[in-house]
């Protein structure tokens, strides 16, 4: 397994920054954006906000290079019964279909159906392995379900937490340095049952935050790190699955071989961090979330990313457009 530590900043790098201007200073503060996803018939994006109350923004994008106009912004409900306890949404999807948007809670491990109009009608709960537990197991703190994906054909959804479950960090040391292991997790969408997992390895000191299902058996992956010294490291590596063991069945990864077992197999596509170093670009924010987004005029494809402001003064929303996906 070799995750490439190098790369070249990407070319055709658009940045947009979005200012408070931008939005009604009587409504709530936008910002927190840790999910975006692109809706090609409307021609707007979709960001969901990672901060009560609940709720998503719809943004407008006139042409490639157009800074982002906030058209609306959507209060999620839910249907009784539904109701979580706490809320902290940090990856939206929109299904094939263009009616509806799945997102997920990383306070509860539980991925949301709703409609346009932000109704939530139907939940899709990971199994107590994924729920955070005071026993050993189960997600971290602010390390759960930051990432989300669906199918080309909208029948599965996958998703993956952040860090390591605690149940499989005892046996970090047998996979790093330099990596990580996490699991992706396949979802039927028709009866929410775990259809595959498979073993991801991140780079060392990295969290995984976003997924785009981009191919039936490939991923793009954004994998994020920030330290006092060097800020925001943003890579995004272009994940194969085809190889891969499924490790469903396995309670802790502490069972599986690692002479044996195959991850996931990924190489570095982008390198954002080269850009900064580089002078490239002088200052990306906290990236978390990552979409195909609209076509280039020469109908290549771009990708979308959007950072998450943490509602900080000392930190900005930011939209990049990079041209074109590998």
């Amino acid at each position: 397994m070799d995750h490439p530590t190098g790369g070249d900043p990407p070319s055709g790098m658009v940045i947009h920054q979005l200012d408070e201007d931008d939005w009604d200073p009587d409504g709530p503060a936008l910002g927190g954006l840790s999910g975006i996803c692109y809706d090609s018939s409307r021609q707007v994006y979709y960001c969901i906000s990672d901060k009560a109350p609940a709720r998503f923004y719809t943004l407008q994008v006139d042409s490639f290079g157009a800074a982002p106009e906030v058209i609306d912004e959507t209060r999620i409900s839910f249907t009784r019964g539904l109701e979580p306890g706490s809320v902290d949404p940090e990856a939206i999807r929109l299904h094939p279909d263009g009616k509806h948007l799945y997102w997920s809670n990383e306070a509860n491990s539980t991925v949301y159906r709703m409609d346009l109009e932000g109704r939530v009608d139907r939940c899709y709960p990971l199994p107590r392995a994924f729920q955070p537990d005071l026993n050993g197991t189960g997600i971290r703190t602010n390390a759960g379900l930051e990432s989300l994906a669906i199918s080309p054909d909208g029948s599965a959804l996958m998703v993956a937490t952040e860090n390591m479950l605690k149940q499989d960090e005892d046996c970090a040391s047998d996979w790093m340095p330099p990596y990580q292991p996490l699991r992706l997790v396949v979802l039927s969408i028709s009866t929410g049952q775990i259809i595959h997992e498979y073993l991801y390895f991140a780079e060392n000191g990295h969290g995984l935050v976003d997924l785009v299902w981009d191919e039936v058996d490939h991923l793009l992956c954004l994998e994020r790190s920030w330290s006092p010294l060097t800020g925001n490291d943003i890579l995004v590596f272009r994940a194969d699955l085809r190889a891969a063991t499924d490790v469903r069945s396995v309670g802790s990864l502490c069972e599986l071989d690692p002479d044996t077992v195959r991850p996931v197999t990924t190489r570095l596509v982008y390198n954002l961090q080269a850009g900064r170093k580089s002078g490239f670009n002088p200052y990306i924010d906290n990236v978390e979330g990552l979409c195909p987004g609209p076509p280039f005029p020469n109908g290549k494809q771009t990708l979308t990313l959007v950072s998450d402001n943490n509602f900080s003064r000392r930190q900005v929303t930011q939209f990049i457009q990079i041209l074109p996906i590998p």
